[in-house]
């Protein structure tokens, strides 16, 4: 007797766990579920249930290229949002607090894979406003900082960090500028935060 074999690796549309299944049915749209069980907890889950279900019932089961979990209910910023009692939560934040714990205050989950609608916590790690902010430019996405996108910029991070610590040290602003080969205006602008507010004085 012929038994086809399971050679299609997929996961599991509700209790997110891998499967195989036949190629003939992943083709045609089939193998969603690894079991009849997960097919009839699935379907009487049209309710509102737990925010881990809702989590997980809200993953695709499509195979993604770099192992990403996409998330499908996304708002307009392209990241994932699930909701818990009455309030929107980024669902890559639910998921790192899920799987990898609680996140502290103040800190940003950055996403290693660069797909904001991903949710693998694998991909997840924790990290500052300025982790993120260089994360975002050394992958080339988004803008850079508008003051160093400007046209003969003469200015960068290492130089304002520099130029803060000149500042706190009292020396003149219109010698720093000499130096920087700026207009005078430049580093009031910096010293009163209007420009580069997020460059932190550099170490003594």
């Amino acid at each position: 007797m012929y038994i086809r074999k399971k050679t299609a690796k997929r996961i599991c549309q509700f209790c997110q766990k891998e499967f195989m299944a036949l190629q003939k049915e992943v083709n045609r749209g089939a193998a969603k579920y690894c079991s009849h069980s997960c097919v009839v907890r699935f379907n009487n889950s049209s309710r509102p249930g737990n925010p881990i279900e809702v989590f997980h019932r809200n993953i695709s089961n499509e195979d993604h290229p770099n192992g990403c979990w996409i998330y499908q209910r996304i708002e307009n910023t392209g990241y994932g949002s699930i909701t818990i009692k009455d309030k929107a939560i980024a669902a890559h934040r639910f998921s790192f607090s899920l799987y990898n714990g609680e996140i502290p205050k103040g800190l940003y989950i950055c996403h290693r894979c660069d797909v904001k609608s991903c949710v693998a916590p694998n991909h997840l790690f924790l990290g500052t406003a300025k982790d993120n902010r260089q994360d975002m430019l050394q992958k080339k996405r988004g803008n850079a900082p508008r003051e160093q996108n400007r046209p003969h910029a003469q200015l960068n991070e290492q130089k304002v960090s520099e130029i803060k610590l000149k500042l706190k040290n009292g020396e003149r602003q219109v010698d720093i500028a000499k130096e920087y080969s700026v207009n005078r205006s430049v580093i009031v602008d910096i010293k009163r935060g209007k420009n580069w507010h997020y460059v932190k004085i550099a170490q003594e």
